[in-house]
């Protein structure tokens, strides 16, 4: 299933033959960096096991967009996953919703409990934002971060947004 590349100083290099994904693991010392890699747009990945885990706990992950001038724009945000799609909630009108009308392209960026031990990057695009299910998501996401309860912190014209992002690169650190 896996064809091993090349291994050289920088890594061992590896192919998947089905989905065509390339990945590179790197072991240095206790550090491990695996960095996947796509051949096509907008195919996906599969998040590795420590990845899932960690955006179904409770970390604090960092959105990055790009504003129209071209400035990256971050937001702390909460977040959750349907698959290997990350998912979470805006509001419509908010600088977010403006930047992923005209680009796509998002890092979300989520430490470990412990900084130390490590952080993933996950990079991709935004494939679908809907009304649909834009207040679920954000009680889901109330529930997971603060616990019962519901949002209240929206007004009575807010328009909740449930944003998609298909990762296209994950970027994994791991501390031992």
């Amino acid at each position: 299933m896996h064809e091993q590349l090349r291994e050289s100083g920088d890594g061992v290099h590896w192919a998947n033959e089905l989905s065509g994904r390339v990945f590179t693991r790197y072991d240095h010392g206790a550090s491990r960096i695996t960095h996947l890699n796509l051949k096509g747009p907008l195919m996906g990945i599969a998040l590795p096991d420590g990845v899932k885990a960690l955006i179904d706990d409770k970390t604090f992950p960092t959105l990055v967009t790009v504003n129209p001038d071209g400035a990256p724009q971050a937001s702390l945000m909460w977040v959750t996953r349907d698959g290997d799609d990350l998912l979470f909630s805006t509001k419509r009108g908010r600088q977010k919703d403006k930047n992923l009308a005209h680009d796509p392209r998002v890092s979300v960026l989520m430490p470990f409990a412990n900084p130390l031990q490590g952080y993933a990057e996950v990079r991709g695009q935004v494939i679908d934002i809907t009304e649909e299910g834009g207040r679920e998501l954000i009680d889901d996401l109330y529930h997971k971060y603060v616990g019962d309860g519901e949002f209240l912190w929206d007004g009575p014209d807010s328009v909740r947004l449930v944003v998609r992002v298909r990762p296209e690169k994950v970027v994994w650190i791991q501390q031992f």
